[in-house]
């Protein structure tokens, strides 16, 4: 059985991220500190935040080239 609770090196280490970075999404990621200093995560939401992060980031579309205003504007004039 899993444990519930990850601490900021074994949720780093599950997210392929370093320990700082994992400090910067503490918040987002619902992480408690304890009375000690040490922040746990919920295993929860760092495997919703690996899920995420495996499926990227879509994919833009390529910006179509823009036409100078000048011939824009000689178009509308014709």
């Amino acid at each position: 059985m899993s444990r519930e609770w990850l601490t900021t090196q074994e949720a780093a280490a599950l997210l392929g991220v370093s320990e700082r970075r994992m400090r910067q999404l503490a918040a987002r990621l619902g992480a408690r500190k304890q009375p000690d200093g040490l922040l746990l995560f919920p295993r929860s939401a760092v495997e919703q935040e690996r899920e995420r992060r495996a499926s990227g980031r879509p994919v833009a579309e390529p910006e179509r080239p823009r036409r100078p205003v000048a011939d824009v504007l000689e178009d509308l004039l014709q």
